[in-house]
């Protein structure tokens, strides 16, 4: 991100838009929507990818304003959507592809919940900030927390399929 930074300040470049992450809160404990206006804190924070994003929205954050370039930080949720690999894939994709191949679904707890959002919605709000001016952040979620039980309870109706849950 600094050489990034550093590179962007050398040409001179007008806008910055940063992809963050919802993470940056630490662990959703909550129902509640986060506003863009919480305060962050590294005490809540539990992965290095926390504050690896933390870390990234200050340094945009500092060399934007100290260079008078426009800087917009997405803090985006979960990410799925159709992909050309099975690598990477969130937690939507991983249930279906898991339901489709076997008669048993593995997973931590039904009950752990994240906010997703589709490739096409993430896509439509990233264009939608180029060439804003300032310093602008923005969290690019779903509206509600959704659970692995709901996935898999979609996913059946979807696929009428039908498998057994090991919760481990």
């Amino acid at each position: 991100t600094f050489n990034v930074m550093q590179a962007a300040i050398k040409k001179n470049v007008k806008q910055i838009i940063f992809a963050s992450s919802e993470w940056v809160y630490g662990e959703e404990k909550s129902s509640k929507l986060k506003n863009e206006k919480n305060f962050i804190s590294s005490q809540k924070i539990s992965s290095d990818y926390s504050l690896s994003k933390i870390l990234g929205e200050q340094i945009v954050e500092y060399y934007s304003i100290k260079n008078k370039i426009n800087c917009t930080i997405l803090r985006f949720g979960i990410i799925y959507g159709p992909r050309k690999s099975n690598k990477n894939m969130s937690a939507v994709e991983n249930i279906l592809k898991n339901m489709i191949a076997k008669n048993e679904l593995i997973v931590g707890s039904k009950k752990t919940a994240r906010r997703f959002i589709y490739i096409t919605d993430l896509c439509e709000a990233i264009s939608k900030v180029i060439g804003m001016k300032k310093i602008n952040k923005f969290n690019i979620t779903g509206n509600e927390l959704i659970n692995l039980e709901k996935i898999y309870k979609e996913g059946k109706k979807i696929l009428r399929k039908e498998v057994k849950i090991i919760e481990t």
